[in-house]
């Protein structure tokens, strides 16, 4: 027998369609902001992709919003075989947050191609040295 899940905990998608909606509002108003200094002469410019994802979230939104409201939800995955008291390996999380730091903060001295050589590097290494081989 399954058990009946609760209205608010069967309706919590809605906060996070509500998330997207508001994302993709922001995007739209954003991209209608936009400032275009120069005449083109092809249809696409350089508010274009903004209004297709702003559109893509708000669809998504909707979308979202009718499948919860129709009673709609992914069954739960199974997950993997850790136990639920499992600590954090703060080895793995300490490193990653100070490069997203580093690179927020160098990204624009050192420009994208550098810092996000800096941030590729740096979000492989805590994990290189966490895996074991097969043959190990």
């Amino acid at each position: 027998m399954k058990p009946v899940a609760s209205p608010i905990k069967s309706r919590a998608e809605l906060g996070f369609a509500a998330l997207l909606g508001t994302v993709g509002v922001t995007v739209v108003i954003d991209a209608m902001n936009l400032h275009v200094p120069y005449q083109q002469s092809d249809g696409l410019g350089p508010k274009t992709v903004p209004y297709m994802v702003g559109a893509l979230l708000l669809v998504c939104a909707v979308l979202l919003v009718i499948n919860v409201l129709r009673g709609g939800s992914a069954e739960p995955d199974e997950g993997e075989d850790i136990e639920a008291g499992t600590p954090i390996d703060w080895k793995i999380v300490v490193p990653l947050g100070l490069v997203f730091i580093i690179n927020i903060v160098f990204i624009d001295m050192l420009g994208w191609v550098i810092s996000g050589t800096i941030l590729f590097w740096g979000s492989v290494w805590p994990w290189a040295g966490a895996t074991t081989s097969a043959t190990d």
